[in-house]
């Protein structure tokens, strides 16, 4: 029993070691997009002021 204790005491390691770092990674990809669209909408509207302002 103590050796099958042990091989799942691993694996729930394991598990949750490699659960971590898909959330850290997923984090890491979201904190991008959200970034990334961020500055678009930012450019976006820095450009259709400009355009306001010119057509004017």
């Amino acid at each position: 029993m103590s050796n099958y204790e042990e091989v799942s005491n691993y694996e729930e390691e394991m598990i949750k070691k490699s659960m971590k770092k898909n959330q850290e990674e997923l984090d890491k990809l979201c904190n991008r997009v959200c970034l990334c669209i961020g500055w678009f909408l930012v450019i976006g509207l820095f450009v259709y002021t400009i355009y306001i302002i010119y057509k004017h």
